[in-house]
């Protein structure tokens, strides 16, 4: 008996193609909406908001991660509802391989204390008003920028195809664990001075985040959801130990992949 746990979002079809795909499979399986402890395989139906949110809602489970896309863009989803074939062999263990993705970090420090937050994608650092953000950059232990900009986004390679790219950032192959700095709206003028494209750093580094002026009111964003953190006063992100294993077709090739999403 293949314990399969099932994520959907709110749509009409997600739930639809959920509930006639498992109907399909017949004996010998144990779904679960409400329980992923002990399951084979985590199946995701719906798009990419789907994926990232209800993974983290579930708080990241370690069993492979199976997507059936039912959304739009499906970047990290591997089958369509017509791959019924696909997804039998797929649910009954056979036939895939596993790509890992390391998971974000965030160690913020606010008026609440001290929060750890995980991500799949990014974090977005930005000011909660309409002020342009006055941040220190510090790589390690060194100073490396003062930002005047909307802000930046902090992604990880499996991040680099989404809101880090709409802002000019680049694609990068998930085989090469990094982490990616991409400025939001950077100012330069005769006055004010600041990195105007991404910057990538190994998986070992640390890239500390303040606001120069307690006044400032930070927001941080974890794949696009709100962090309530309280007033902030510095972050910390580097790469999380911790990594997610979305299931792919034996032939998969990530630059396919972009090439038919993308182009």
């Amino acid at each position: 008996m293949r314990k399969l746990f099932i994520i959907e979002n709110f749509s009409d079809l997600a739930r639809r193609t959920a509930d006639s795909m498992i109907a399909q499979l017949g004996d010998g399986f144990e779904v679960s909406r409400d329980d992923p402890s002990g399951a084979d395989m985590v199946l995701v139906f719906g798009g990419d908001g789907a994926f990232l949110h209800g993974l983290e809602s579930w708080g990241f489970p370690e069993a492979p991660i199976l997507g059936i896309n039912t959304g739009h863009l499906g970047f990290f989803q591997e089958l369509l509802p017509e791959d019924m074939d696909l997804f039998k062999q797929f649910c009954s263990g056979e036939g895939f391989t596993l790509q890992p993705y390391r998971l974000l970090k965030a160690q913020i420090s606010s008026s609440k204390g001290e929060k750890e937050v995980l991500a799949i994608n990014d974090f977005t650092v930005r000011d909660k008003g309409a002020k342009v953000a006055r941040l220190s950059v510090t790589i390690e232990d060194k100073l490396v920028e003062r930002f005047f900009g909307d802000g930046f986004i902090v992604a990880s390679c499996a991040g680099s195809t989404a809101y880090s790219y709409s802002l000019g950032g680049a694609i990068v192959d998930p085989r090469l664990e990094s982490i990616q700095l991409t400025p939001m709206a950077p100012i330069n003028s005769k006055a004010l001075r600041s990195f105007t494209s991404s910057m990538m750093f190994p998986p070992t580094s640390s890239i500390t985040i303040a606001p120069m002026e307690d006044s400032f009111d930070l927001g941080v964003y974890a794949d696009g959801m709100e962090v309530d953190a309280g007033h902030i006063t510095g972050m910390k992100f580097s790469l999380s130990e911790k990594r997610i294993h979305v299931v792919r077709k034996q032939d998969y090739e990530f630059w396919a992949k972009v090439e038919s999403k993308f182009l």
